[in-house]
């Protein structure tokens, strides 16, 4: 796949970790914003 990055090919190794993280990642956002709103 052109343009594909290379992490997106291949599955989580530690899913345990990446679902950790996400949760942490989630924490930092509001669920009334919106990618647009932050980046525009």
């Amino acid at each position: 796949m052109p343009g594909t990055p290379r992490y997106a090919k291949s599955p989580v190794r530690d899913e345990e970790t990446y679902r950790k993280k996400l949760a942490i990642t989630q924490g930092y956002f509001r669920p009334d914003w919106s990618v647009r709103d932050r980046f525009s």
